[in-house]
């Protein structure tokens, strides 16, 4: 007799049980693993044993968006790589208080700023940018970038902006 094993999804903790093979730790293995596992442990029960492992998302890997976005807050990662635009596209812009200049990406303690504002212009890279588990993404306010207009001037004023240039 033949037997076919379909898993489409695991327990938070990366564990799963399965008759005649007992519990397996599936977090931080190759699906090839997890299958020669399981196939081993089924053979001495069935002639024929046929396995199937595929991965629906990974629970433990995550990034994390604060500051101007309409949803801060952490993002899953699943087995289709998350692009820069794609996380922004999911947790939207605050379009009245985010500052497209001011974007930050911090990666393994290393801060790298990035200007989301270029997006629109040719040649931009911003979606060449794939986040990977851990990545922390904040996106500061227009409120913290003022222009003091002051002196001899009609109307004294304070001017926010958020684009990488002021005309």
């Amino acid at each position: 007799t033949a037997l076919t094993v379909r898993l489409t999804a695991l327990p938070s903790d990366g564990t799963l049980f399965f008759p005649y093979v007992g519990r397996i730790q599936a977090g931080g293995k190759t699906v090839r693993e997890i299958r020669d596992q399981l196939r081993m442990g089924l053979s001495p029960q069935y002639t024929e044993v046929k396995v199937d492992v595929k991965v629906v998302r990974y629970n433990s890997q995550r990034i994390l968006l604060s500051g101007s976005f309409k949803a801060p807050g952490p993002q899953p990662i699943n087995n289709i790589p998350l692009s820069l635009v794609q996380a922004i596209s999911v947790a939207g812009l605050d379009l009245g208080d985010a500052n497209l200049a001011g974007l930050t990406l911090r990666r393994g303690g290393k801060d790298y700023p990035i200007d989301v504002d270029t997006l629109n212009r040719p040649n931009s890279q911003l979606n060449k940018i794939y986040l990977k588990d851990g990545d922390y993404l904040h996106l500061n306010s227009n409120s913290k970038n003022k222009i003091y207009v002051l002196g001899e001037v009609q109307r004294p004023q304070v001017i926010t902006f958020g684009t990488t240039s002021v005309t």
